[in-house]
């Protein structure tokens, strides 16, 4: 009889975690779709200060999904563009020094207009020069979220070894959740990693995304999107 109460207790518990995850995830969903129903109905202006070799993409994508695009190109632009928009993203692919002047006016004039802001630190750990400019943004001004591959994410987060290759991520997101969720903390920021898996974590919560495709890494920028649609 124990061996039987103990099997029922086991078998409820399991059937009572199944249902809550599936209810969980029921209104993830909803809430995921009311979100862009929310994008079209706003049309919410982002400013992105972009990397030059995705720009058109980026702003294609963000067309379709209801959002409007504008990319700051002008160093003199940064103040007034940034006080006019919803939000900002800034991604480090091409940090030449014309570039960096940009970023740096984008980030003083949002550290006063407060404006939620992305970072997508490509490549950062391949190269020491890229990984100080991404250092000195998070430095100067705290990210609402981090989006970039694992490898780039892990790297901000002070993990080691061989990480990225250019701005391609040598590990997998769900295997380093650990590390991830750390640095959550320690930053007080989101974190969105891809992969085949997605994971995205914001202080105790987490969410695992397995809808990826091997394909996205044979086109040029879709990271870059992501960041930019986020």
């Amino acid at each position: 009889m124990v061996k039987i109460g103990s099997l029922i207790l086991l078998l409820g518990g399991y059937f009572y975690y199944e249902f809550y995850t599936l209810i969980l995830m029921v209104n993830l969903k909803n809430q995921i779709w009311e979100d862009f129903v929310a994008i079209r109905e706003q049309n919410p202006l982002v400013l992105n200060v972009s990397n030059y070799v995705v720009m058109n993409t980026i702003a294609n994508c963000m067309l379709a999904i209801g959002a409007s695009p504008i990319f700051l190109v002008a160093p003199d632009e940064a103040s007034e563009l940034v006080e006019k928009c919803d939000s900002v993203v800034i991604n480090s692919g091409t940090p030449d020094s014309f570039w960096l002047d940009i970023a740096k006016k984008t980030i003083r004039s949002n550290v006063k207009n407060k404006k939620p802001l992305v970072l997508d630190p490509v490549g950062v750990g391949f190269s020491k020069y890229k990984t100080k400019v991404v250092k000195d943004i998070i430095d100067q001004i705290q990210p609402t979220v981090i989006r970039g591959n694992a490898g780039e994410v892990l790297e901000l987060s002070g993990c080691k070894g061989d990480l990225v290759r250019g701005v391609s991520s040598l590990v997998d997101a769900e295997k380093a959740i650990d590390a991830l969720s750390e640095f959550s903390h320690k930053s007080d920021c989101t974190l969105s990693a891809s992969g085949s898996i997605d994971v995205i974590i914001c202080g105790d919560r987490m969410v695992q995304i397995g809808n990826g495709s091997k394909l996205a890494s044979k086109v040029s920028g879709m990271g870059c999107v992501a960041s930019a649609l986020t």
